[in-house]
């Protein structure tokens, strides 16, 4: 039934059987080619998924959950914003980077840097010394 020929001719005509199987045919292809193209993606993304054991410490919150509020002062308890909370101990680690992990642990929790109550701050790796630091 389906011929294909290097050259048509002038003469020839398909009937309307003809140009319905043809557009049948054309239309289950594409349709094939995009399903084995989905079964692909599929399982090259559970391939290359992340484990769930490998995941971060740090669960994120589910989508459109608020995350919870910040701890606060207690009522009736006004903090001067240039007064600390107390002395922190540097174990192994200079003044700069303790100021700079506190401004990063303050800024990703929402809670202000004198809110926070540091104890002590731990370098891993080469060792500088006990001292300590604030009043």
């Amino acid at each position: 039934m389906l011929y294909f020929y290097a050259a048509a001719k002038v003469e020839d005509t398909y009937s309307n059987a003809d140009v319905l199987l043809y557009a049948l045919l054309g239309i289950a292809v594409v349709m094939s080619i995009l399903a084995l193209l989905f079964g692909l993606i599929t399982l090259i993304s559970k391939t290359v998924a992340t484990p769930a054991g490998n995941r971060s410490a740090v669960p994120l919150p589910p989508q459109g959950e608020a995350l919870p509020a910040p701890a606060t002062a207690p009522q009736g308890v006004a903090l001067v914003e240039t007064e600390s909370q107390g002395k922190l101990t540097l174990v192994d680690t200079d003044a700069a980077t303790a100021a700079i992990l506190m401004a990063i642990v303050s800024e990703r929790s929402g809670i202000p840097l004198n809110h926070l109550e540091f104890k002590s701050i731990r370098l891993l790796g080469e060792s500088l010394g006990e001292k300590e630091v604030g009043a």
